[in-house]
């Protein structure tokens, strides 16, 4: 499936695949590069890291390596003296690769003639893994060292723009896998770089996490999943509750590497605009955050709205305003959003009394004005079917669902009736799941096409691990024979230890 140019397929997905278990895993992406993705003063201020922090449903492994080069023949090449193991063992569902800055060096870019070779090879690799990970090319970050009379160690920021960037770029189409790139968007950025001119500052490295953020993001499918503070959780009143365990966190860990949840939850939030409501509410329209706005930047392909459990409070609920103002929001995002969004609307799970009273009331003093389970039930929910038929919209049906219970069903929901525990969140993420695997077609992770395009499955793994001074079998041609005369299976490939001194990993490596 082109993420380009995703296009909804209902009724593609096999449903029986769909609705078997599935168990939300973490995302887990290699970074594989030298020192701009090892980081300089430790692994607190590498971007790998603060990439993590912003991919809070994934698992970064930092596995670059300061002085290493994509060229095979390099001073210091990854294809020795890499983390090749590290990443094997890893089994990642991503790579991104940042090489290309220590290959412009005089005395590596003078076998320039194979760097196209190289880095065919390293996708080639990297892509025959067995979790056949979704490859990246990352464009190398500029540089501003001087380039007056060059040594035969120095990088060279004009081999970086019109020698390795086009090569990179080549090789991208040819393999038919994305690129990111750092480099453009860091010309005359030289404050965020040290006084080498080569290495990131810690506001350096924090701005390129926050640009791969967005370009990969910008490269999958993205969903929009706006609510309230069931939705946020963090907020949520829940004791304990944290960011990673919000539906949408366990969402985005089902679908996989190629779609991208965002939380555009508000907790308190209300459906209904403001106004000629009293007491005065806090609407989604208007609240403070800025979630409407993110709505819009991120641009989705798909969003789902669960906005309602607020507005059931007795003296805020009002049937006609509910669904006008539900239609308007609708309206409001299918004519600003290009292309279209395909919108899905969420019938969302009840409420219970606490000690004889309504959760929630507002203000809380008020026990007669707290979240009402049965202007859920016999108001909101029958507003919500009204809105999906008008608009020709499926729902996502939590209503009817674990959480429809004639009791507080405590195994997935808090002890304050309205919202659903850790466990209860976990529900939530697989529900929304199936309905977007059955309703709108996609396909989660393991079922989805390798975007490597002309890579092939020709290559095995590392077999051993990359030790300095040892014998190494690698997955390159399979032509090479060990020392017994053996002939090795076809897809592996010994490199001997050499005696030529190997760069140390120190924080002064490239």
């Amino acid at each position: 499936m082109n993420q380009r140019t995703f296009t909804f397929a209902f009724g593609v997905f096999a449903t029986a695949y769909a609705l078997q278990a599935q168990v939300s895993t973490k995302i887990k992406w290699a970074c594989v590069g030298n020192s701009i993705t090892q980081g300089t003063t430790g692994a607190t201020n590498a971007y790998p890291v603060r990439l993590g922090t912003r991919l809070i449903m994934d698992t970064v492994l930092n596995a670059g390596v300061g002085w290493r080069t994509m060229l095979r023949s390099g001073d210091s090449t990854y294809w020795k003296y890499g983390r090749f193991a590290q990443v094997f063992a890893f089994q990642p569902d991503i790579v991104s690769i940042d090489l290309g800055t220590n290959d412009s060096k005089p005395i590596n870019w003078k076998d320039s003639a194979n760097f196209l070779r190289d880095t065919r090879d390293m996708i080639d690799t990297l892509a025959a893994m067995p979790s056949h990970p979704r490859i990246f090319l990352i464009y190398p970050t500029p540089t501003f060292n001087s380039e007056t009379n060059p040594q035969p160690g120095d990088i060279r920021e004009s081999v970086i723009r019109y020698g390795v960037i086009p090569r990179l770029r080549q090789v991208a189409i040819e393999k038919g896998i994305d690129t990111i790139d750092t480099h453009t968007p860091f010309l005359g950025r030289s404050s965020l770089f040290g006084t080498d001119g080569i290495h990131p500052t810690t506001p350096g490295y924090d701005s390129i996490a926050a640009y791969i953020f967005r370009a990969y993001i910008s490269k999958v499918t993205r969903i929009a999943v706006v609510g309230n503070s069931i939705t946020e959780y963090i907020n949520s009143g829940v004791s304990g509750a944290v960011a990673v365990d919000a539906y949408t966190t366990k969402l985005n860990m089902l679908l996989g590497r190629n779609f991208y949840a965002e939380n555009d939850g508000r907790s308190g939030c209300y459906m209904q605009k403001p106004g000629n409501i009293t007491p005065a509410i806090m609407s989604y329209w208007n609240q403070s955050g800025g979630k409407l706005t993110n709505v819009f930047n991120l641009k989705p392909h798909i969003i789902t709205i669960m906005l309602g459990t607020n507005d059931s409070r007795p003296k805020s609920w009002n049937t006609a305003r509910y669904i006008n103002d539900y239609k308007t929001m609708i309206d409001t995002f299918s004519n600003n959003i290009n292309p279209k969004p395909q919108i899905l609307l969420v019938r969302p799970v009840g409420a219970w009394r606490i000690n004889g009273h309504w959760a929630f009331g507002n203000p809380t003093s008020d026990t007669t004005n707290g979240i009402s389970g049965d202007i859920i039930r016999d108001s909101v929910i029958p507003a919500i079917l009204q809105v999906a038929s008008a608009k020709g919209l499926q729902t996502i049906d939590l209503y009817n669902s674990a959480f429809n219970s004639p009791t507080q069903p405590s195994s997935i929901m808090s002890g304050d009736g309205v919202h659903p525990n850790k466990a209860g969140q976990d529900t939530l993420a697989h529900i929304f799941f199936r309905t977007l695997s059955t309703v709108v077609g996609i396909t989660p992770q393991k079922q989805s096409a390798q975007n490597s395009g002309n890579a092939r499955a020709r290559l095995v793994p590392v077999l051993s691990p990359s030790v300095r001074g040892e014998e190494q079998i690698y997955s390159l041609d399979g032509k090479a024979m060990p020392q017994n005369g053996s002939p090795l299976p076809a897809g592996t490939y010994i490199m001997k230890p050499d005696n030529k001194t190997i760069p140390n990993n120190s924080n002064t490596g490239k």
